[in-house]
């Protein structure tokens, strides 16, 4: 016969039987660290039992003078007796329950019970069950144990019959083979068991701690990005400013209320600029359509192109040819690199000119705020405000980031190097709303960043915590 190596056993199925991959890791780590390393004798349970019988076969009722035991009354091998069914029956005395007795569901579904010392005195037991009685070679604790391991169940599989439903028969469980050891020898093993499942208890309640509070995360984070661009989206409709809209109605002529005043303005800034010859006259762009907008403004808040408030510039600086410095080098990656030199000394959000994943397919993972004195590699472009006042670039860079596959992905062009242009930037929409809201809402996003980073911290730790326990598994003990 085979011989089983005893603890190795006594693992709960449940445990067992899991698509967990880490879950699995340390299950198996656990149990190495427990098998014990000498062979042990194997006996046929029908050798170590007095009798096996099948349950009674009746209907719940109500009321009646027994109570039936059913599968359904069974969850996790403890029974609620407050909830189970009563019944009558014709020959009690043959179905009563017995401290010790062993039930196991004859459908094959991992359902087992040790029948405890406070059993109620008029308990019976359903047809679907299979009562055992250990003889004094057997210690009923035992097998119970032994009933939850894989090495059990696995040979149960293996004897089911039926079609549609498929069943254990009560002779045929007389044939499967357990790992036998004295009386004494089983006392010892129950005791290491119970060592073994303190530990993978142990284990698994810090994984699920670990797991949850990973999950948590993931789903906070997720939920701090929608904050962001809901209230964003409320901003820009004015619904976070209705109270103060109605107090201050827009004032014909006052750029703090008039958009269209401030547009004025703008224009008349730009004009004076080409004067001065600080920047150059610029190409007119064309009206905006109802269809290029996503929201619509309140009365006194107007749309406008990027390229009227804006300069857009393409970054200068080869990749390759960076020199490690002190200022950062904002590419395509989410990571700064740095160089020596800057191109730029202003708040601004960077916009890729290439797809993230080229071969004719468009795409763009990420656009960038950056701040200070920077560079930026020469397959992306700075957009910077022309005019002070009138721009929160991170107002602008959450709004350009929440529309980048309108306004920019479905723009690039392209058979195998997909690209987009300047001018194509320059096209886009943005609302043009007073200073103060735009400021507000930086306000908001800062203490949402600030969240965002408690979260993501609290990942990182929950990553590091997954690690020691992990290593402990298969480290610890040795």
């Amino acid at each position: 016969m085979n011989n089983f190596p005893v603890k190795l056993q006594y693992v709960p199925l449940t445990f067992i039987n899991t698509d967990n991959e880490k879950i699995r890791q340390i299950k198996n780590t656990i149990i190495n660290k427990h098998v014990l390393l000498e062979k042990n004798e194997t006996k046929k349970l029908a050798s170590l039992i007095i009798n096996s019988q099948y349950g009674y076969t009746t209907s719940a009722k109500p009321e009646g003078n027994y109570k039936l035991l059913r599968i359904t009354d069974i969850k996790n091998g403890s029974v609620n007796w407050d909830n189970v069914p009563f019944c009558e029956c014709e020959s009690p005395e043959k179905y009563l329950l017995k401290p010790n007795d062993i039930l196991i569901a004859r459908t094959g579904n991992n359902i087992s019970y040790l029948v405890p010392d406070d059993v109620p005195s008029n308990a019976i037991f359903a047809s679907y069950l299979i009562r055992f009685t250990c003889n004094e070679k057997l210690n009923p604790e035992y097998f119970f144990t032994f009933l939850n391991s894989y090495a059990f169940w696995s040979q149960i599989l293996a004897k089911q019959q039926g079609a549609l439903l498929q069943n254990v028969n009560a002779k045929r469980m007389g044939e499967l083979i357990i790992p036998y050891c004295s009386i004494e020898k089983q006392k010892e093993v129950l005791r290491s068991n119970k060592e073994i499942q303190k530990d993978i208890e142990r284990t698994l309640n810090l994984y699920k701690l670990i797991t949850s509070t990973s999950s948590e995360s993931i789903n906070q984070s997720s939920y701090l990005t929608k904050l962001r661009q809901a209230i964003l989206q409320e901003a820009i409709e004015g619904k976070l400013t209705v109270d103060w809209r109605k107090e201050n109605p827009a004032r014909k002529g006052d750029p703090d209320f008039d958009a269209e005043a401030l547009l004025e303005k703008i224009q008349a800034e730009k004009e004076k600029l080409i004067k001065e010859g600080k920047i150059k006259k610029q190409k007119t762009l064309a009206p905006i359509k109802a269809e290029e907008v996503p929201f619509e403004l309140p009365v006194g808040w107007v749309w406008t192109r990027l390229g009227e408030v804006c300069h857009i510039e393409k970054g200068s600086l080869g990749i390759t040819k960076a020199i490690p410095g002190e200022y950062p080098l904002v590419a395509l990656s989410e990571e700064r690199l740095s160089h020596n030199e800057y191109q730029f000394n202003c708040s601004a959000v960077i916009i890729p000119l290439i797809s993230s994943t080229g071969h004719g397919h468009a795409s763009m993972k990420r656009i960038h705020y950056q701040e200070g004195k920077f560079s930026v590699g020469n397959i992306l472009c700075c957009v910077y405000p022309k005019f002070d006042s009138v721009l929160n670039m991170k107002f602008l860079y959450i709004y350009l980031d929440m529309f980048k596959e309108k306004f920019f992905v479905k723009k690039m062009k392209g058979a195998a190097n997909v690209s987009l242009n300047i001018s194509a930037i320059s096209e886009t929409p943005i609302p043009l709303i007073p200073i103060h809201i735009q400021n507000n809402y930086e306000k908001i996003v800062k203490i949402i960043d600030e969240l965002e980073k408690q979260v993501s911290e609290r990942k990182v730790q929950s990553e590091q915590l997954m690690q020691a326990v992990l290593r402990e598994a298969f480290e610890g003990g040795r």
